[in-house]
């Protein structure tokens, strides 16, 4: 077993996926001394369950928290990370919200973010993410729906998204 410092798995926010190598890479949450809220991280630990390197990404736009939820790999050498970007604060507990769609890349170590998305009423976050056999990326999530009013108004949301993210 291994301590993660500064990871954070608040809500179901972190899951593990593996390569081809026998490396397990932990995806998740981490705050700290060197993030500025809550960031996007992944964890690599090799084939003898050594940790090897760790990830973080803090949208630079918005400097406020990232989150992952869901993760899966490509055939190439990517890691997909399902999420959401803090796009602004919030009153109580309900920041608004953009979908955030990440990339791990496995052999340079670089976490990035390739797409955002911008609902309607800024609430919109993937739980999960999943490649087809073309490396097609699948994201399932919640979209915020402007003409509901209310705490429950959100619409289940399908996003598709070529090989490269876009």
């Amino acid at each position: 077993s291994a301590a993660l410092a500064d990871a954070r798995g608040q809500g179901g926010e972190t899951t593990i996926v593996f390569d081809g190598s026998g490396n397990t890479y932990v995806v998740g949450n981490a705050s700290g001394a060197y993030t500025t809220s809550q960031d996007v991280a992944v964890y690599k630990f090799n084939s003898a369950h050594a940790f090897v390197s760790s990830a973080t990404f803090n949208s630079p736009d918005y400097n406020l928290s990232d989150h992952a939820t869901g993760a899966d790999t490509d055939t190439v050498g990517n890691i997909w990370i399902s999420g959401a970007v803090q796009i602004g604060v919030g009153v109580g507990d309900e920041n608004p919200l953009a979908f955030g769609l990440f990339k791990y890349n496995i052999a340079s170590g670089l976490l990035s973010r390739t797409t955002i998305y911008f609902g309607p009423a800024a609430g919109d976050i993937g739980f999960d993410v999943g490649l087809d056999a073309s490396n097609n990326i699948w994201v399932i999530g919640l979209s915020s729906d402007p003409v509901n009013t209310g705490r429950n108004k959100q619409d289940l949301a399908l996003w598709k998204y070529d090989s490269a993210g876009t």
